[in-house]
């Protein structure tokens, strides 16, 4: 658990370094949906929600175009991604 820690410390800083030098284009779609998750989950591993989602929508666009998301975590090592009715 430590080493997986070490290798995640300072993740969120190297992807805004990047999108400072590169743009937000250089990103690959999982890691433009890390950061933008960054603003709703501020302390949890966004990387696993980013490649749940773009399993369910199947693209970023899609991801994006989606109606309101819950995320809902049925265990601590496992999320499941559903779609809420837009009157929800």
């Amino acid at each position: 658990m430590a080493a997986e820690n070490n290798l995640h410390q300072g993740h969120r800083e190297r992807m805004r370094e990047r999108i400072a030098q590169q743009g937000f284009e250089s990103l690959a779609d999982h890691e433009a949906l890390e950061v933008l998750l960054y603003l709703t989950n501020p302390r949890k591993n966004t990387n696993v929600m980013a490649h749940a989602l773009l399993k369910r929508f199947g693209s970023f666009s899609r991801v994006l175009d989606a109606d309101c998301l819950l995320y809902t975590s049925p265990s601590p090592r496992d999320g499941l991604l559903s779609r809420m009715p837009s009157s929800a």
